[in-house]
């Protein structure tokens, strides 16, 4: 997991502040940063602004800014401490956090852009890399591997995110650069067959083939499967059954539903993948709202703090979220709360409450999170250059324990979910990218409420399409014309009889009666009559398209339409209905029916 090997120097602040150069910035001295702001009477989304502002300023001054360096634009992975090691996780959180300072008009979209590219050139062609993967921590300066550590596959997702995030943004030479990084990664390279999991870790001196672990238990990896399943480079691409080759180990804890949890029952397993990729309102191919689980993993986790706070004065409603942090003894990747593992023994508490485990949650449960972020603020000894400190504890001495430091992958995903509950900027970016929506739908994550007939990226109820009998259809799948995702069907057709059709029958009987509406997406200038084949008759309609952009078909069923959907055979298209001796071609994609029985998040 991300988190697991994170050191932390005992160098003093000002030790660090004398070796600072111009390479890249230093943490500014301490001083009393909530001396003279009254945090108790800020507003709500003052209170949030202040923190995403100070966020942000992480990653835009623990940077490597000599543009000379091979290391331009590597990221700390933590400050003040340890300045010369580089978290390729903090990269790829530093550069949605740019993205995010550019539309809040914290910096400029030139300083925005200059500092994107050159971090993207630096990844491309200067950090040490195997595969496409890179190391877990790199050397601030040269860009190399840091110390012994793994080559890391999470860690590399991470970066690739955050730099597909960018490219939506920014567009351009940007958007080239960061799709040429997904390019590199050969995820299939990564995947132990044997297993169809992806290994953990790759040490080249490891004895052996140099892999490690594996991703075998419900953790932050869902990006894996999402960019592994969808890579540009086909041959780079892995099985969407990855998706359900992990242990999905159910539990619960102080009276909440069952969920699926982590091995160690850290909260941020279940905020870092949707950071950047959106599930909500979706369900995978086994009826699993991930959305939903990580809702109430969220409740569950502040009802532990409450239901513990007898033993940790720490704890209590207002501070909860334990997560891999900071320590009064160190960096602890086990710090979680039960459920955990299988017989809920994996988990570690010591008091110790890491301030972004709630805070990565505030799109699960935005007024729990308010009133924690509100609480930390009350704490002065938390308050730093960087926002919140990494985290505290109340329980060890008289005036309590508070970290020295912020951890770039804490503060980013701080960062990134305040904006996504605030504007939804990093979902809205990473939905239009091509890739993302096809990884999305590549694993079996559909639309609560619908049922797909066809996506064209594997989720499908029929057989196959079929031309009707006559050889007026020529269908083909394509992946250079699509409304969303990678792929699409294109239909030709040359008909010489009026009523020549293709079809596609359902894998079995149906029954829709419950559907709102049917809909599709067609691009190309074409008539269009759909049919669908019951048991009860036929039901019809017809429809108009013109031109090459991609227009979206609805068809809103009638009470008696709904009711002859009982039983669903067959879904017929007839294109120039009525005509003959015509030709032409269109495209069809995320043809479904909607509002089937819509699932209602857990609150």
């Amino acid at each position: 997991m991300v988190h697991q090997r994170r050191s932390k120097s005992k160098k003093a602040v000002f030790i660090l502040l004398v070796l600072a150069t111009m390479v890249f910035t230093s943490v500014p001295p301490p001083a009393a940063f909530a001396a003279e702001t009254d945090f108790a009477k800020m507003p709500d989304e003052e209170l949030l602004d202040y923190e995403s502002r100070k966020s942000f300023d992480f990653f835009w001054e623990m940077v490597n800014t000599n543009p000379d360096s091979p290391g331009y634009g590597l990221i700390r992975d933590r400050a003040p401490n340890d300045d010369k090691m580089s978290s390729v996780a903090s990269v790829g959180f530093g550069l949605s956090a740019i993205v995010i300072g550019v539309e809040r008009g914290w910096i400029t979209e030139e300083e925005g852009k200059e500092r994107v590219k050159g971090t993207l050139n630096t990844l491309l062609h200067k950090a040490e890399q195997i595969e496409g993967f890179f190391y877990h921590f790199l050397d601030m300066n040269t860009a190399k591997r840091y110390g012994n550590v793994e080559v890391s596959i999470i860690d590399t997702a991470i970066a690739v995110s955050g730099a597909l995030s960018a490219g939506e943004y920014f567009g351009g030479e940007i958007k080239v650069m960061a799709e040429q990084l997904y390019d590199k990664v050969n995820w299939g390279w990564y995947r132990d067959s044997d297993t169809n999991q992806f290994y953990m870790g790759y040490s080249p001196e490891d004895a052996g083939d140099g892999f490690s672990g594996h991703w075998d238990f419900y953790a932050e990896q869902f990006m894996l499967y999402f960019l592994g399943v969808a890579a540009p480079n086909p041959e780079h691409r892995v099985n969407s059954d990855m998706f359900y080759d992990f242990v999905r180990q159910y539990g619960s804890y102080g009276g909440y539903p069952e969920f699926i949890h982590s091995w160690f029952g850290s909260i941020f397993t279940h905020q870092f993948s949707y950071a950047w990729f959106d599930v909500r309102n979706k369900a995978d191919r086994e009826g699993v709202d991930w959305w939903h689980n990580s809702v109430i993993a969220t409740k569950t986790a502040r009802q532990f703090s409450i239901l513990n706070s007898d033993q940790y004065k720490t704890f209590g409603p207002n501070a909860w979220g334990m997560t891999a942090a900071d320590g009064p003894d160190g960096y602890v990747g086990r710090y979680g709360s039960a459920p955990s593992g299988y017989d809920n023994d994996q988990h570690r508490i010591d008091g110790t409450i890491p301030t972004a485990g709630a805070l990565g949650s505030i799109v699960f449960a935005p007024d729990d999170v308010m009133d924690a972020l509100r609480h930390y603020y009350s704490f002065p000894e938390l308050i730093g250059p960087y926002g919140l400190k990494d985290s505290f504890n109340l329980d060890i001495r008289e005036e309590g324990w508070f970290a020295e430091d912020v951890i770039g992958i804490d503060k980013g995903i701080t960062l990134l979910m305040i904006e996504n509950y605030r504007t939804g900027l990093v979902w809205d970016l990473m939905n239009k990218n091509k890739y993302v929506q096809a990884g999305l739908k590549r694993v079996g994550l559909t639309e609560n409420g619908t049922t797909v007939i066809d996506d064209f990226e594997g989720n499908r109820i029929h057989s196959n399409w079929f031309d009707g009998g006559d050889g007026a259809y020529t269908l083909s799948p394509v992946f250079d014309t699509t409304h969303t995702g990678l792929g699409a069907l294109k239909v030709g057709y040359n008909k010489t009889t009026e009523w020549a059709y293709f079809a596609a029958d359902f894998k079995q009987e149906n029954h829709f009666s419950q559907a709102d509406s049917w809909s599709a997406f067609v691009s190309g200038t074409t008539e269009l009559l759909i049919k669908f084949e019951t048991a009860a008759g036929m039901i019809e309609k017809s429809f108009h398209t013109s031109g090459d952009e991609w227009s979206k078909l609805e068809w809103v069923f009638s009470p008696e339409e709904k009711g002859k959907l009982v039983d669903t055979r067959r879904m017929l298209v007839f294109a120039a209905p009525g005509e003959r001796d015509v030709t032409g071609t269109f495209y069809v994609d995320d043809v479904q029916f909607n509002g089937e029985d819509t699932q209602v998040s857990f609150q």
